[in-house]
């Protein structure tokens, strides 16, 4: 399903499969995801969020979409 929708192959390369294991594998991960306490994203969402004083998280669609997020 997921290279039929991006054209790419699930591979530990991309920071969504590595996410996905430390959301199944990482005590208290998934809880703070969950509650809204975990954020995740591209090398441009971190200079971003600290740019903007840890109030915006936001990354570019096309970073996004690399990454499998």
């Amino acid at each position: 399903m997921i290279h039929a929708k991006t054209g790419l192959l699930l591979d530990p390369y991309f920071s969504a499969t590595k996410l996905a294991w430390i959301l199944d594998h990482v005590s208290g991960v998934r809880a703070a995801a969950e509650a809204g306490r975990l954020a995740c994203g591209t090398v441009d969402s971190w200079l971003i969020y600290r740019l903007t004083s840890r109030k915006v998280h936001v990354t570019d669609a096309s970073n996004a979409s690399r990454t499998l997020l």
